[in-house]
């Protein structure tokens, strides 16, 4: 029983509105001169400029010769035009426009002068800035991402990371440039959802520090889950990180009940991560950036794939008792890199859910024999 048309349908601009009784501090009739307004074409000049002015003074004489009264268009809002000429007039002293050929000066001075050699603005190269800044202090660090901080991306631990080095007091040092970044080197991206116990970051610091006193701050700065476990200063002739990392190791945690109905049975997956780990090709499709297909060996990345904790299993992960675990260590390439997930793949295992995923650490090589990045410890290949 509405008339719809009586409040969906075109209503006069004199009309009253349901929400008349509202007091938003304009004048009544203001936004209706200003529809009519707009209806014509007609823009509205901002406030505070002198009346029949079309563009402000830009410098101090003039604007103190002009005393036409600013324009006000009565809204309803409270303005100080007094207080608005008096703030134009700071603003003109403070950039030194003192009279009108003070300001062509100025205004020349930011155009692009034509150089002695011909050459215009758009052909000269602009110098990027220099920053200074302290000597720099390499260090590197081994962190764990626990919790909640295993749903942080690589680009979010990215930006995760200077943050609480500056919340914690300890200035990094940056890149030259037009964009400087802070110096950090990161291993190989974790992949999203994946625990870490041992990752790895080179960084430059802008101060000396104890190397005590340098995990105690970040630590006591960190979120919940980002704990640095070791650390080291590096010396002037010891690479970067990404030429020294070689391995890295995974481990799977899967339902044991799942698994062995999608592998017939532990000794038959036991077998076949044999077979995966001494495979000569194991032949894998990716596509590019573009959608195009590409054949990658994985056996060229994976040294071994075996059941059960090859590696002493950290009581931080708090793994399912119950659940099968199949270890991975992978090779690192600087061209690409093994997914665990195309692993579980070869073993026909990609379907099942894994309970958790995590990457234990990354080592070095030397001499056919793994090293820490941090202590220098070598172990078996």
């Amino acid at each position: 029983g509405l008339n719809l048309e009586r409040y969906l349908g075109t209503v006069p601009t004199g009309a009253r509105l349901p929400w008349d009784h509202i007091d938003v501090s304009l004048e009544p009739g203001f936004l209706a001169k200003e529809y009519r307004k707009a209806l014509r074409g007609r823009l509205s000049p901002p406030c505070g400029k002198p009346v029949h002015a079309q563009v402000h003074h830009n410098n101090v004489a003039d604007h103190l010769a002009d005393t036409r009264k600013l324009v006000c268009y009565d809204c309803g809002v409270v303005c100080d035009l007094d207080q608005m000429r008096d703030e134009r007039l700071g603003y003109l002293r403070s950039m030194g426009a003192l009279d009108a050929r003070n300001a062509e000066t100025q205004l020349a001075q930011k155009e692009a002068a034509v150089p002695a050699d011909g050459s215009t603005r758009r052909q000269r190269r602009r110098v990027p800035p220099v920053v200074v800044q302290p000597e720099g202090r390499r260090y590197r660090l081994r962190y764990s991402k626990l919790g909640a901080e295993r749903f942080q991306g690589h680009l979010d631990t990215l930006r995760t990371l200077p943050r609480v080095f500056r919340r914690a007091g300890i200035p990094l040092n940056y890149s030259q440039g037009f964009h400087p970044h802070p110096l950090l080197s990161f291993g190989p991206a974790l992949p999203l959802g994946t625990s870490a116990l041992g990752e790895l970051v080179d960084v430059t610091l802008g101060i000396e520090i104890a190397d005590e006193e340098l995990r105690t701050r970040f630590n006591e700065a960190a979120p919940a889950g980002l704990l640095i476990e070791d650390l080291k200063r590096l010396g002037a002739g010891d690479p970067k990180l990404h030429r020294v990392l070689a391995t890295a190791d995974y481990l799977v945690s899967l339902e044991s009940d799942a698994l062995i109905e999608a592998a017939g049975g532990v000794e038959s997956l036991a077998r076949l991560c044999a077979e995966v780990s001494t495979a000569t090709e194991l032949p894998i499709v990716r596509r590019d950036k573009k959608g195009r297909e590409k054949t990658k060996n994985l056996a060229e990345l994976v040294r071994h794939v075996g059941l059960g904790a090859r590696w002493a299993p950290d009581p931080r992960l708090a793994l399912d008792p119950d659940a099968v675990a199949i270890a991975m260590q992978l090779r690192i390439d600087q061209g690409w890199l093994a997914r665990p997930q195309e692993v579980l793949g070869l073993l026909g295992l990609e379907e099942l859910e894994a309970l958790e995923l995590v990457r234990l650490g990354c080592w070095a090589e030397a001499e056919g024999r793994r090293v820490d990045p941090i202590t220098g410890v070598r172990s078996g290949g």
